[in-house]
């Protein structure tokens, strides 16, 4: 795990990706437990949501089932980057 910026032995890490222009977004997450941040393309968080799974959660939001839902497709014509923090759990 990646102590991040809230120091070792914290037990909760950060980590950063850039999303890009191609598929599998928030497959480069971890499996654990966490928060991600959604942000615009001039670095402003839009969203935050918990998980129990980032790269499961994160990556749903690129989904064609996710398309059908109108507040989640508009959301995501805004997603210029994801961010995640690594927690013990989503609570």
């Amino acid at each position: 795990m990646n102590d991040g910026w809230l120091g070792a032995g914290s037990g909760i890490g950060f980590g950063c990706r850039a999303l890009g222009k191609t598929p599998g977004k928030g497959q480069g997450f971890p499996t654990t437990p966490g928060v991600y941040l959604m942000k615009d393309s001039q670095g402003r968080v839009i969203y935050v949501g918990k998980a129990v799974n980032l790269r499961s959660r994160a990556s749903s939001y690129f989904t064609a089932t996710a398309e059908v839902d109108r507040r989640t497709a508009d959301l995501v014509t805004e997603i210029a980057d994801l961010d995640y923090i690594e927690a013990e759990s989503e609570v």
